[in-house]
């Protein structure tokens, strides 16, 4: 199995820039990017955060999985078991009931990671939605 520094190296070049243009991407300096790419050191969520917005696959970097856009996940496309349109009539649950389709294909999809990669997808999202936020205010200021 690869390692996270190896993904994060494949990511870099998969989005063609340098290990210099990819670390001022992320806000730190070469030799930051070096080690991170060595597995010396570990990137924090900022890092992670700056390098999701210009295209990066964190999810890939961290996990080893590459991520699925929402909209084209399906059961044969993301091998998980994912619910569909048709299969929320029944309204026996309240949880189906009172979630979007889109809400219960994360909740479905949340439910086949341990805890350990909950707890990173959760420091991900919280980590996009930050960054989000404050690209957002910069942008109306």
């Amino acid at each position: 199995m690869s390692s996270s520094g190896s993904r994060l190296a494949s990511e870099r070049k998969r989005l063609g820039h340098s290990q210099e243009a990819f670390g001022l991407l992320g806000g730190v300096k070469r030799a930051a990017q070096v080690n991170y790419e060595k597995d010396r050191r570990h990137p924090d969520s900022e890092y992670l955060s700056l390098i999701a917005a210009e295209g990066a696959d964190v999810q890939y970097i961290l996990t080893g999985i590459r991520s699925v856009n929402i909209k084209d996940a399906t059961e044969e496309h993301a091998g998980y078991d994912v619910p569909r349109a048709e299969d929320q009539q029944d309204e026996s649950s309240t949880e189906a009931s009172a979630l979007s389709p889109r809400d219960e294909v994360w909740l479905k999809i949340g439910r086949q990671l341990s805890e350990a990669d909950r707890a990173r997808l959760q420091e991900i999202g919280t980590a996009l939605v930050s960054a989000r936020h404050v690209k957002d205010e910069e942008g109306s200021g």
